[in-house]
């Protein structure tokens, strides 16, 4: 697979090697061209090399949303205990 790519430099010092399409873009961020273009024949990964990185991905994302989902499933849970003792310390 053969990209045109352009190195550019963020004002903090990151630097990204970008294609040539929509510099502009990435301008309006800070960043600058510090190359010329430049073609690369980049080897391609197989469909089940990119498939697996895929999935470990949403993997990681579910675990976390999950992980976020049980706090605050326990925070509600907590409140609704707080409420409830109350309920019963007033004798209503």
């Amino acid at each position: 697979m053969k990209e045109k790519i352009v190195l550019m430099k963020a004002s903090h010092g990151s630097v990204l090697g970008m294609t040539d399409d929509d510099l502009t873009g990435w301008e309006k961020l800070d960043y600058v061209a510090i190359s010329e273009p430049v073609e690369v024949d980049f080897p391609e990964l197989s469909n089940e090399v990119i498939v697996n990185k895929q999935i470990a991905i949403l993997d990681k994302q579910i675990t976390k949303i999950q992980a976020e989902a049980e706090a605050s499933i326990t925070q509600l849970k907590a409140r609704k205990q707080e409420l409830l003792a109350i309920t019963h310390d007033t004798g209503e």
